[in-house]
């Protein structure tokens, strides 16, 4: 067949990249050697593995999945260390917002390459996400116990599995657009009619998929193709907003995000990082920023509270009460001196924007600077009064940061 094809379009098969593969339908199944190919009057090389527009194939289904999840791991980590020439790194580097873009750009398509030809099991899928989220959290420098769900609200991806099951639809819908002549939507047609459920073909990775979303009979879509507006409006929109649901119910159960504004938009940076960074000296702020909006930042009553040994949860600065969230940013005298300018440059803004009147308890203030996304109105004529309040606030947390490990290293016994 692909002699004759070559023939018909006049191009030449090298004979070195043609070759064999016995594709065995489990790992038990045993495939005699005495089979010979031949392309024209030349045999045909049997072989194990063989690479064809940068997936890699085996003798097993399974074989090539793991194969190629492995390779996509390798080649993103490859792209990221790539990347750092260009700015992708901490300390010095970009800012975030362009940091995640670039790993938007240049690395996730090569994480996520052939996903839906080769069809990785959970576990496979697993894997992709587990290096997705290390990868994200490094670029927030968030540390690994920060909450899954809080990469995906920051940041507006997908989880892996979502791109997944995205890839696996969009596929099914190019080849239900093809003419009926067309070898791809033959093949379709002949494993929903030849194959059983529990076979490993390619169309019962479609299948439960449609379940599962409630996208209608595959019958239909092989009928009636829907165009790129139609599939969008109807597909997509169907499964980012099924995830949309999931993510949202996921984060409420984390007591860490008590603080954050949860409210997941696939597609689009949370607003605090949407904000950007006017200077290289407001990069190295965020990561304080970003630890206090995820839960992370460790204050006395979390080492009372994971230490082994009996460790006091009062605040060691100032000695008065224990240190919360609430105390550090609003109470502890010892970080006065650098709270009160601070705060009275955001008071005014807060003034401004006549959103004083909601600010009625010291939680509500913690809530405020922590994550001002949930009483500020997300409206273009507040764009510059929001980049202010977000400078001042990275001003606040990254100066109390500081004093309060400087007077850390003043305490005797430190």
């Amino acid at each position: 067949m692909s002699l004759s094809f070559a023939n018909e379009e006049r191009y030449l098969l090298q004979p070195t990249k043609t070759v064999a593969l016995n594709i065995k339908p489990s790992k038990r199944t045993t495939i005699p050697k005495s089979e010979c190919f031949k392309l024209g009057e030349i045999n045909l090389n049997h072989v194990d593995t063989s690479v064809h527009l940068g997936i890699t194939r085996t003798t097993s289904v399974c074989e090539t999945a793991e194969v190629n999840v492995e390779g996509n791991i390798s080649k993103a980590r490859r792209a990221l260390y790539s990347l750092l020439g260009a700015g992708l790194h901490g300390h010095n580097g970009l800012d975030h917002k362009s940091m995640l873009d670039l790993y938007k750009s240049f690395v996730l398509p090569v994480l996520t390459y052939g996903i839906e030809i080769f069809t990785p099991k959970s576990t496979l899928i697993k894997q992709l996400d587990l290096f997705q989220r290390k990868t994200i959290k490094q670029i927030l420098s968030l540390p690994n116990n920060a909450a899954d769900p809080c990469v995906l609200i920051l940041t507006g991806l997908l989880p892996i599995e979502a791109i997944y099951h995205l890839k696996i639809l969009n596929f099914f819908n190019n080849i239900c657009g093809q003419n009926e002549s067309s070898i791809e939507r033959q093949i379709v047609v002949r494993q929903l009619s030849v194959k059983s459920g529990k076979s490993s073909s390619w169309i019962n990775c479609v299948l439960p998929l449609l379940v599962k979303y409630d996208l209608g009979d595959v019958d239909d879509y092989l009928q009636n193709r829907l165009n790129k507006s139609q599939w969008r409006l109807k597909v997509h929109k169907t499964v980012v907003n099924d995830w949309k649901e999931y993510i949202d119910r996921v984060a409420r159960t984390y007591s860490s995000l008590k603080y954050m504004n949860i409210q997941y938009s696939p597609g689009k940076f949370h607003p605090l990082i949407q904000v950007g960074c006017s200077s290289a000296l407001e990069v190295t702020r965020l990561p304080t920023r970003f630890r206090l909006l995820t839960g992370t930042y460790v204050l006395q009553v979390n080492r009372c509270r994971f230490n082994q040994y009996a460790i006091s949860a009062v605040c060691p600065n100032c000695k008065v009460e224990d240190e919360t969230v609430e105390h550090f940013l609003l109470h502890c005298s010892a970080l006065e001196q650098v709270r009160a300018p601070v705060m009275c440059e955001i008071w005014i803004i807060l003034e401004s924007m006549d959103l004083t009147k909601q600010v009625t308890s010291p939680a509500l203030l913690a809530q405020t600077l922590i994550d001002w996304s949930i009483i500020v109105p997300h409206l273009p004529s507040y764009r510059d009064k929001t980049c202010m309040l977000e400078f001042h606030i990275r001003r606040l947390f990254f100066h109390l940061h500081t004093t309060r490990y400087r007077l850390y290293k003043e305490l005797s016994g430190n």
